[in-house]
Formats: C-alpha cells, sequence, structure tokens
C-alpha cells in the first residue's frame, strides 16, 4: 500500500501574493515557510512593579536564554510601554499584550504571528 508520507518532508508550499483591493498596494503576502508550526502560543509572562523591577518571570522558550538578556528585555518593554494606554505592542520581532494594574503590570508575549486576542486571553 502506497504512504503518503509526512507532511513535512515534502517541500513547503510556494509563497502567495494575493490582491484584496482595487489598487495595486493592496495585496497580501502569504509565505506558510516563513510561520513553523508550534504549539507554544506564548513565549514568555512576565509581572513587574510600577518600576519595571521583575517580580515574576516565566520563559518557555530559549529566545533569551540567559537571565541577563532577560532582564534587558523587560527593562526595554517597560521602557516602551509603562506610559502608553494601549495594551498591545510589537518589539524585538515579537508580539506583546500587557495590561496594568495599579503598581503591577502583566505581560504576555509571543511570535510576531501570533494573534493578539489569543495572548490577551491569558491575562
Amino acid at each position: 500500500m502506497p504512504t503518503l508520507g509526512n507532511r513535512w518532508d515534502a517541500e513547503p508550499p510556494p509563497c502567495l501574493t494575493l490582491m484584496t483591493g482595487q489598487y495595486d498596494d493592496d495585496y497580501v503576502h502569504y509565505c506558510p515557510s516563513d510561520m513553523e508550526p508550534s504549539l507554544y502560543t506564548v513565549k514568555a509572562v512576565l509581572i513587574m512593579d510600577n518600576d519595571g523591577e521583575r517580580l515574576y518571570a516565566k520563559y518557555y522558550d530559549d529566545t533569551y536564554p540567559t537571565v541577563k538578556e532577560q532582564k534587558a528585555f523587560e527593562k526595554n518593554i517597560f521602557n516602551k510601554t509603562h506610559r502608553t494606554d494601549s495594551e498591545i505592542a510589537l518589539l524585538e520581532g515579537l508580539t506583546v499584550v500587557y495590561k496594568s494594574n495599579i503598581d503591577l503590570y502583566f505581560y504576555v508575549i509571543g511570535s510576531s504571528h501570533e494573534n493578539e486576542a489569543m495572548l490577551y486571553i491569558f491575562i
């Protein structure tokens, strides 16, 4: 009996550029090979105080493997987000969803391809 093989054995499908409107600049570029499939929706969860100090941090992958890199990333996130009213930011190629509550800041970090609404569920 012939086997179809694992879908990872085949080459990835080609990239597509789709026109979405009547103008030449209305298009969507979709490239499946750019998005590696993963079950890991959340890359990190952070809780910081109102001075930007880490109260809790859990990283679920090796994007920032050392504590020094993690703290530098956390400082960058806090500096860019603690004075804004928005709840979503794109920093260092990652999607950052956050919420402040009195003197605490809650952050959920995912990949740049991740749906912000899915990440916001965790807050």
